[in-house]
């Protein structure tokens, strides 16, 4: 979880998403569950370092001590799905992101062996001493319930 610089700046969690390992459809992989290993001779899509998402790709090279085999670099979802779609690697992409692509045909779930869930908390950031509006309060409560909604939906937490 990032903190502000800022100490008057204030962060409240409204939902979270997962990062999923995803491919373009017509991507030759096995059937079976990916070893982390697997995945150093498989071409892959990367964040580039300033997205809040490369953090939580390093966690994972680091942990499962691998190094990936980075083909393209991409600072947005959009532009990641773009470059994994049109068969260029595999990426991890924001479920949120991923679940309309993977229904449309678009991209497809890579399976991986024991891996743990990548979750993300999405933050929203307000001034501490200036408070927020009504209007502000509002929003707010309408992503905690569309978050939280999508996550049951999608059969996270």
């Amino acid at each position: 979880l990032l903190t502000p610089v800022d100490p008057n700046i204030s962060t409240r969690v409204v939902g979270t998403d997962r990062l999923v390992l995803v491919s373009g459809r017509e991507a030759s992989l096995p059937e079976k569950p990916l070893s982390p290993g697997d995945l150093e001779s498989i071409p892959f899509v990367a964040w580039l370092e300033e997205s809040p998402f490369s953090a939580y790709l390093e966690d994972f090279s680091l942990r499962h001590q691998i190094r990936l085999n980075v083909r393209a670099y991409s600072s947005t979802p959009a532009t990641l799905v773009k470059l994994i779609s049109s068969g260029l690697g595999l990426g991890l992409v924001p479920e949120s992101v991923a679940t309309a692509h993977i229904e449309a045909g678009l991209l497809r779930p890579v399976l991986l062996e024991d891996a743990r869930p990548i979750t993300v908390d999405i933050l929203a950031l307000f001034h501490s001493t200036q408070g927020i509006t009504y209007a502000g309060w509002e929003m707010l409560r309408f992503l905690e319930k569309r978050l939280s909604n999508g996550a049951k939906e999608s059969g996270g937490a």
